[in-house]
């Protein structure tokens, strides 16, 4: 099996464009991580290679606020957003990474974007309602709550269906 940082030197040598690199970040992201400086490294050459690919920005921004590094994951997101500032996920996982942070208000902010650019994502009603439950605000964690409920009930439904 090749390693991560094969992949990325094979995909690299061809010059295989945007799905090669879209490809390679996919996979990387589906292997374990054993070697995070390996997996960093994949990530900013995907970046490098292609700096709108949003899912090499989220994976790195993620992995780096896993280690503690969340100035340098504030960045990155940041950085993305300047290209592609009506991505929902990538404001979620910004707003992650200002939770992570300690910097509860800009989190709402970011995870309320990502919610008004897709209101099918769940999980940004989730962090919404724990942090304001967090803040003493019950009315408005229960309605982020129910609406987590719902948007994970019709995934479900969904899924029963496909």
């Amino acid at each position: 099996m090749e390693s991560t940082s094969e992949v990325l030197e094979r995909i690299l040598a061809e010059d295989l464009g945007q799905d090669a690199v879209q490809a390679m970040v996919d996979q990387t992201a589906l292997r374990e991580v054993d070697d995070e400086a390996q997996a960093e490294s994949s990530y900013r050459a995907a970046i490098s290679s292609d700096a709108n690919l949003v899912s090499a920005h989220t994976a790195l921004a993620a992995l780096l606020c896993r280690q503690g590094r969340q100035e340098e994951a504030l960045d990155i997101a940041n950085a993305a957003l300047e290209s592609c500032d009506n991505n929902a996920r990538l404001h979620h996982v910004r707003g992650c990474i200002l939770e992570s942070a300690g910097r509860l208000a800009a989190a709402m902010e970011a995870f309320g974007r990502a919610i008004r650019l897709d209101s099918s994502l769940a999980e940004p009603h989730y962090r919404l309602g724990v942090l304001c439950e967090r803040l003493g605000d019950p009315v408005t964690s229960a309605r982020h709550l129910e609406a987590y409920e719902r948007r994970v009930s019709a995934l479900r439904f969904d899924s029963r269906l496909n």
